[in-house]
């Protein structure tokens, strides 16, 4: 209810933003949890002791499968972190907009539009990342 334009405008900007990067680590999420790592190891360790060539397309599927994991679930792990931190930014960004609704400075408003738009482009970032991820698995 502030009279912050520029900041509230940022501020939708940033919500689709994060809105979308949300949908592409609920796919990311649903891809590792259709598929057990261990599972997909084990296979690929039984595939890769057996000297028959008749498998080696089997295997080299299965050893994309298993790299394509180990990128989703580190891409999803530093999709966690960076939400934590940027839930823990939006949290200073509202702490600075009390302090400057109080003093209504011009120039605190245009910083914390600066603000947010910093976190929505590092929103873009992490939503880049999960893309990428999702385009490396062998299902996607």
């Amino acid at each position: 209810d502030l009279p912050f334009d520029e900041v509230s405008g940022e501020v939708d900007v940033f919500v689709r933003a994060a809105e979308k990067t949300a949908s592409r680590a609920q796919l990311l999420y649903e891809y590792l949890s259709d598929h057990d790592p261990r599972a997909v190891e084990r296979r690929l360790a039984e595939l890769q002791s057996a000297d028959d060539p008749s498998k080696r397309a089997l295997r080299d599927a299965v050893e994309a499968q298993a790299a394509a994991l180990r990128r989703g679930s580190t891409q999803l792990d530093r999709f966690y972190t960076e939400m934590e931190r940027i839930a823990v930014e939006l949290g200073n960004v509202r702490a600075e907009l009390l302090a400057v609704s109080a003093a209504s400075e011009s120039a605190g408003q245009q910083r914390l539009a600066a603000d947010v738009r910093d976190l929505r482009e590092q929103m873009g970032a992490v939503s880049a990342g999960m893309s990428e991820a999702l385009s490396e698995a062998p299902e996607a």
